[in-house]
C-alpha cells in the first residue's frame, strides 16, 4: 500500500542523497532513507536489551526453525 505525500524537501540534501543511493527516483531515494531509519532505531532498541534477556539457543537451533 502506498501513501501519496506532498513534502517540501532541501534541493541540495536530494541532490546528494541521490548521488549516493543507486535508485532511480527522488521518491525511491527517500522509501530507501526512512527503510534505513526504521531499521537503525530497531537495531538500537535491541542493543538497548543486552544483558537484559536469557536466550538459551544454540545458531543451528535457530536455522532450523527458519527452515520450516
Amino acid at each position: 500500500m502506498n501513501a501519496r505525500t506532498t513534502v517540501t524537501l532541501d534541493a541540495k540534501l536530494i541532490e546528494d542523497l541521490m548521488e549516493e543511493l543507486p535508485v532511480a527516483t527522488k521518491a525511491k531515494a527517500v522509501v530507501e532513507v526512512i527503510k534505513d531509519y526504521l531499521r537503525r532505531k530497531k537495531l538500537l532498541k535491541l542493543t538497548k536489551l543486552h544483558g537484559k534477556i536469557h536466550f538459551d539457543m544454540e545458531i543451528d537451533e535457530i536455522r532450523k526453525l527458519n527452515d520450516r
